[in-house]
């Protein structure tokens, strides 16, 4: 798991904790805050989800390039 992946994650739970406390206190600007901010949180850990992907695959086209039985 990259820091994209993690923050992202980490800040979408916290967004949804914010949205439960605004929607709790009856505080409309709270929620859309906090809708902000799991949209932003998502796209950062769907961020680190492609570079992951990208990373592992160039991985494996290294390791498929190497000869074999040295």
């Amino acid at each position: 798991m990259n820091m994209d992946q993690m923050w992202g994650r980490l800040g979408e739970a916290s967004a949804k904790a914010k949205e439960l406390a605004g929607a709790l206190l009856g505080n409309r600007a709270l929620i859309l805050q906090a809708r902000i901010d799991y949209a932003e949180r998502r796209a950062q850990a769907a961020f680190g989800d492609v570079k992951s992907a990208v990373l592992d695959r160039r991985a494996m086209s290294a390791r498929a390039r190497m000869p074999r039985g040295s």
